[in-house]
């Protein structure tokens, strides 16, 4: 998920996120200095489809200077 955030922060915009998800966000390492986040999902994979029960979310948001 990629958001531009118009007006607020970044950080109580990722608060709704995960309010809305029902799933923490966590900081994502690799770029911890962007208010980048992940969320990790679990789902009931159908019979027969090959996608994994397990995933990850990415939740990027960016502000406009």
């Amino acid at each position: 998920m990629l958001a531009y955030v118009e007006r607020g922060s970044p950080e109580v915009f990722q608060g709704n996120v995960e309010t809305a998800l029902g799933a923490p966000l966590h900081r994502y390492e690799p770029f911890a200095c962007r208010h980048h986040r992940i969320s990790d999902h679990g789902r009931q994979v159908p019979a027969g489809r090959a996608f994994p029960a397990d995933f990850q979310c990415h939740h990027l948001a960016m502000t406009f200077p």
